[in-house]
């Protein structure tokens, strides 16, 4: 099951569909899973976790990766950055099935 997310939803209204879908896998870019992350971080609230979160679109720093999204998620987190001009640029990998939600840009 792929579930479309809009990047110009708000944090709290993409934890709720986070929490009504219960995906196994999260897929964004590092901007909206920062700030799902940031939202449940600060505001105490009850979030689903995913087993893997994978970033996308931007390059994650280990502070984005450690402190934040895996602390508050506990889930394993992967990078993947894509660019056009040049192809693959980043990939991390690991075997496994799962159900995914995927954000995407409504430009």
């Amino acid at each position: 099951m792929v579930l479309f997310l809009q990047f110009s939803n708000p944090p709290e209204r993409l934890i709720a569909e986070l929490n009504r879908e219960k995906p196994d896998l999260l897929y964004g870019c590092k901007t909206s899973l920062v700030s799902m992350a940031e939202f449940v971080r600060d505001s105490r609230i009850k979030a689903h976790c995913p087993k893997r979160i994978v970033s996308t679109a931007e390059i994650l720093n280990p502070e984005s990766r450690v402190s934040l999204l895996e602390r508050v998620f506990s889930a394993k987190v992967f990078d993947f950055y894509w660019v056009y001009e040049m192809g693959l640029h980043r990939l991390e990998y690991s075997a496994g099935q799962a159900k995914g939600i995927i954000f995407r840009s409504t430009a």
